[in-house]
Formats: C-alpha cells, structure tokens, sequence
C-alpha cells in the first residue's frame, strides 16, 4: 500500500523543481539592448589625413597615417640613441550638424609619452603615460558642421616623474595606436578610463 505522506512530499519536491529549472536554464541576450547600446555610441576613427613635423620648428611638415612613430628607424638597433624630444600632429575635424545633440569624446588609444592637445586654439588637457588609452571631452568645444582645426604635442623625452624611468626597449614617441572620435547621447555612464583621476562623463545631461 502507498505511503499517502511520501506522495504529496514528491508532489511537493516536483512542483518546487519546475520554477527551480527554468530560473537556470540559459537566456538569449535581447537584442533590442544590444540595438540601443549601438545607437547610443558612435565611433568615427582620425588615423587619416595627419601631418606630422618632428622638434619645434614650423617647417618641415610631411603627410602621415596613424599609428605612427618617429623611431620607426633609429628606435631598431636596440641602442639608447635614437630620438627622444617633441612631435607635432595635426588635422582637420569636421563633424555633421546633426552631432550637434551628441556628447564627443577625443580618444587617443595610445601616445608616448606626454601628450598635449588643442582644438582651434583651446588648450583640451594633458595626458602624462606612455601606456593606457585616454579621452578628451570636447563636446563644448567642437563646432559641427565647421572645420575644427585638431593639434597634438607628443613628446617622448626621459621624464623623471612619469613611469617607466628605464626599460630594455625603445620609448617609441609618436601617436603609435588610433585616434577616435567617440560620440554618446548626452546622458552617457562614465567614459573614464583607470588612467583619470576621475569620471569624465558620470550621467552627464
């Protein structure tokens, strides 16, 4: 004969495995997040159309495509001789009006060692490493639809304050990765990467 109190405990225990079941069973992401991630960020790559002029004198300028370095030659030897000063790049930016309710960021993916930029005139920040990838918010100061008129200092001289100090390897000067523009809706979570002192962008409106 059944025992009636072991049927209702496996009632029970049955019952209480179906929801258990399907909380686990593996979910298909939505792509409508991933539709609305895509429309809220854009990216517009700048490693065309530079001209690059090494040390402090106006002339000289010559048509480069980024990435780029000017120790691409005398950086090869292994030998602690090759260039280490200031390089300057340039181009024009020109952004469509409709950007004009968008929020841009100008993100360098790598420049050795100190980097300044400006963009027509205004001083955009500085940005002190060799290594890791960093922004500019120049949504105040880029115009869409005008040329905007983009200017970058690297320089790759031995900086006492700014690591590494020494290394068995060439200090590469130059803007050796790729330049972007990064452009979000006008409220975006943070872009600030772990080389900011702090969020660039945290719910900006």
């Amino acid at each position: 004969m059944a025992n009636p109190w072991l049927s209702r405990r496996r009632m029970v225990l049955s019952a209480a495995a179906v929801p258990l079941a399907l909380s686990m069973a593996p979910r298909a992401a939505p792509a409508a997040a991933a539709n609305v991630e895509a429309a809220a960020r854009e990216r517009i790559e700048l490693d065309d159309g530079w001209d690059f002029r090494f040390g402090d004198d106006e002339s000289g300028w010559e048509p480069v495509r980024l990435p780029h370095t000017w120790n691409d030659q005398d950086g090869q030897d292994g030998g602690d001789d090759y260039h280490r000063g200031p390089g300057w790049y340039r181009r024009t930016l020109r952004l469509p009006a409709e950007s004009s309710s968008s929020r841009v960021f100008l993100q360098f993916d790598g420049a050795n060692t100190v980097t300044d930029a400006w963009l027509d005139d205004v001083h955009l920040g500085q940005h002190r490493d060799g290594y890791t990838r960093f922004r500019f918010d120049i949504t105040g100061t880029v115009r869409p639809g005008a040329d905007n008129d983009l200017v970058v200092r690297v320089s790759n001289v031995h900086n006492a304050d700014v690591a590494p100090l020494s290394a068995d390897f060439t200090f590469a000067g130059g803007l050796y990765r790729s330049v972007s523009l990064q452009l979000t809706t006008r409220c975006t979570w943070t872009c600030s990467t772990t080389a900011d002192p702090a969020p660039t962008c945290a719910n900006a409106r």
